[in-house]
């Protein structure tokens, strides 16, 4: 086919030639169309995203506001820790000062039972 298109050019003359390169501007033409189509479809589909997108300084802004709050969220978590006792620290306190008010229980006994004996 494509041989015979060439001797068909050859032999034809100018008339044949104009005609062929007339055909390719067409072609070409429509090409290019169809290029310049899809290359505005591709820009609008990237407008869309750059309007979905948020830039780089928005998105560091909105971070470091959260890691503030949370540096501040933390802090108050700290302060509170510090006036917080665990359990089982409440618990031995609590034990030992049984263990204490026993005693002082224990000596009052005695004592009112010495003054018992001495009153009688």
């Amino acid at each position: 086919m494509e041989v015979g298109i060439f001797s068909i050019l050859i032999k034809g003359g100018w008339a044949a030639n104009l005609a062929f390169l007339l055909y390719l501007l067409l072609k070409f033409e429509k090409r290019l169309e169809n290029f310049s189509n899809e290359m505005k479809k591709l820009e609008e589909k990237l407008e869309g995203y750059y309007r979905e997108m948020v830039s780089k300084e928005e998105y560091f802004h909105d971070v470091s506001g959260w890691r503030h709050e949370l540096n501040r969220f933390i802090a108050k978590i700290e302060e509170l820790q510090k006036y917080s006792v665990s359990k089982e620290d409440y618990y031995h306190d609590l034990s030992g000062w049984r263990a204490e008010i026993q005693k002082l229980q224990d000596q009052l006994l005695k004592v009112y039972e010495k003054l018992l004996e001495v009153q009688k």
